[in-house]
C-alpha cells in the first residue's frame, strides 16, 4: 500500500498532475523496500538534502529511473547487489519552495550524474596498458568475442542445434535460422506464434508438448519435451526441446529461451535397429536358436531365453558358472569339447567359428545333441575376453542320420546275401556308380569301374 500511495501524484485544481522531489523519494523508497522484499540478496539506500523534498519535478521521473536499476542492472548480476538513490540538487537550484523544475534542468541533472559517474570510473581505469594500451585491449576483446561467436555458430550448424525464445503473456516469439530450417518453414515469414507452429507438430504429439509448455509457464524453470513435426514436404523429424522459463521484474513468468537439437538421425538409427534386433529375436525364437556368452574373466556364462530352454533350465540372468555348464555334458563328449575350446583359443583371431556337436544331460533323464557353434571375442590387442556363440537343438536330426544310416547299411547286407548288386548313373554327366556287388558279379575291380 506503502507503494501504491506514493506512485499516484496529486491532482491540481487545474487536473493536472503535480508531484515533488520529497513525493518522488518516498515513491521510490516504497517501490526499493517492495523489491527488497521479493529479492533478499539486494538492499538499497534513499536519501535527499532537506531543502530539495519540496521542489515540484515530472512525476514519473525519478521512479522509471529506478525501475531500470533494478530491471537491467540488479536482476542481471549474481550474488548480493546495492542501489542508492541520492539527491545532488544539480539542476534544482535556486527554487522557492512549491516551485517547480523545468525539464531543462532535471537535463542538467542527469547530464551531471552522468558526468560524474563517468570521471569516477576514468579515475578506476589502469594508466599502465601496454602497447596501444585501451584500444589494444577493446581490439582484443572484440576478436575473442567473434571468434566465440564463431564457435557457437559452428556447434548449432555440426551440433544440430537451434535458440529460440517466448514470451510468456503474448507466446510471440524469435527462432533462429537453424530452427526454420528444423521446422521446414522459411525465415522470411517470420516467427509463427504457438498456435500456428502446433499445427506442424504431429496430431499424437500435440496434446502432450502443448500441456507441458503451457504448465512450465506457470513457473520459473527448467523443463523438455520430444515430439515429431512434419515439414510443408511430408519430411519427419524428431525433434527435442529444453527451454528455461525466466521471472520478470514482478518476480512472475516474464520470458522463455530455449534450446532444440534435431534427434532425427539418431532416432531413426535407434529405430532402425530395434526393427532389426525384433526381427532377429523372432528368427531365434521361430527356429529355436539360443544365444550365450562365456566371459572367461568371471567364469560366467549367460544365455538368452531359448538357450536356457533347450538345456531344460530356468533363465537365469546373472548367469551360471561354466563348471555347472560341463557338468551337464555327456562324459563321452566332455575331452572332444575340451580340445574344441583349446583350439579356438590358440586360432590366430581370424574369427573363423568352430562347431561342435556335444550330448547334454536333461533335468528328465534323457539326452539331447546341442550344436554349438563359437567364436572368440579379443581385446585390440587380441588377447581373449570371451567365447560368443550360438547353440541348436540337433537331437531329430542326429537320430534321422543315424537311422538312414544303419538302414543302409541293412541294405547292403541284405543285397549280398541276396546276390544282387545296385548302381545308379546321372542322366546329365552320365557318370555311373556301382556297389562293390557289383563289381563282384562283373568280375571286376573298383578301379576298372566304367
Amino acid at each position: 500500500m506503502d507503494d501504491l500511495r506514493a506512485t499516484f501524484p496529486r491532482l491540481r485544481s487545474d487536473g493536472s498532475a503535480e508531484a515533488t522531489v520529497g513525493a518522488q523519494f518516498d515513491s521510490v523508497r516504497a517501490y526499493q523496500a517492495l523489491m527488497a522484499a521479493r529479492m533478499p540478496r539486494r538492499a538499497f539506500g534513499v536519501a535527499a538534502a532537506p531543502d530539495l523534498l519540496a521542489a515540484r519535478c515530472p512525476p514519473p521521473m525519478l521512479i522509471s529511473l529506478a525501475e531500470n536499476a533494478v530491471k537491467h542492472g540488479v536482476e542481471m548480476k549474481v550474488g548480493p547487489a546495492r542501489i542508492d538513490v541520492a539527491g545532488s540538487g544539480i539542476g534544482l537550484t535556486n527554487l522557492r519552495p512549491g516551485q517547480a523544475a523545468s525539464m531543462a534542468g532535471v537535463r542538467r541533472a542527469a547530464a551531471y550524474s552522468v558526468r560524474e559517474r563517468m570521471t569516477r570510473m576514468s579515475d578506476r581505469l589502469p594508466t599502465n596498458l601496454p602497447g596501444d594500451g585501451l584500444d589494444a585491449r577493446l581490439a582484443e576483446a572484440r576478436a575473442e568475442s567473434e571468434r566465440l561467436s564463431e564457435l557457437l555458430a559452428l556447434a548449432r550448424d555440426f551440433g544440430r542445434l537451434g535458440i529460440w525464445e517466448r514470451d510468456v503473456r503474448t507466446l510471440q516469439g524469435r527462432w533462429d535460422a537453424q530452427v526454420y530450417r528444423f521446422w521446414g518453414l522459411d525465415p522470411g515469414d517470420g516467427t509463427p506464434d504457438f498456435a500456428a507452429a502446433g499445427r506442424s507438430i504431429l496430431d499424437e504429439d500435440r496434446a502432450a508438448l502443448e500441456h507441458t509448455f503451457l504448465q512450465s509457464l506457470k513457473q520459473a524453470g527448467t523443463y523438455a519435451h520430444r515430439y515429431r513435426v512434419r515439414h510443408p514436404d511430408g519430411a519427419l523429424r524428431q525433434l527435442h526441446s529444453q527451454w528455461m522459463v525466466k521471472n520478470g521484474a514482478d518476480g512472475q513468468p516474464e520470458r522463455v529461451l530455449g534450446i532444440m537439437v534435431d534427434d532425427t538421425e539418431a532416432w531413426s538409427l535407434a529405430h532402425s535397429f530395434s526393427a532389426l534386433e525384433s526381427q532377429l529375436g523372432l528368427a531365434v525364437d521361430l527356429v529355436g536358436i539360443g544365444l550365450w556368452r562365456h566371459d572367461l574373466q568371471s567364469g560366467l556364462v549367460r544365455q538368452n531365453r531359448q538357450g536356457w530352454a533347450l538345456l531344460g533350465m530356468a533363465a537365469r540372468d546373472e548367469g551360471v558358472p561354466i563348471e555347472n555348464m560341463r557338468a551337464l555334458m555327456h562324459p563321452d563328449d566332455a575331452s572332444r569339447v575340451r580340445e574344441t575350446v583349446q583350439r579356438a583359443l590358440a586360432a590366430s583371431g581370424d574369427g573363423r567359428p568352430i562347431d561342435i556337436e556335444a550330448r547334454h544331460g536333461m533335468a528328465d533323464g534323457r539326452w539331447r545333441t546341442l550344436l554349438t557353434r563359437r567364436v572368440v571375442e579379443r581385446d585390440d590387442s587380441g588377447r581373449p575376453l570371451a567365447f560368443v556363440g550360438v547353440v541348436l537343438d540337433v537331437t531329430e536330426r542326429r537320430q534321422t542320420d543315424l537311422a538312414l544310416r544303419r538302414a543302409a547299411e541293412r541294405a547292403t547286407l541284405s543285397a549280398r546275401g541276396a546276390g544282387l548288386g545296385t548302381w545308379e548313373t546321372d542322366l546329365i554327366s552320365g557318370q555311373s556308380t556301382w556297389d562293390e556287388q557289383m563289381y563282384l558279379l562283373r568280375g571286376m575291380v573298383p578301379a576298372d569301374q566304367p
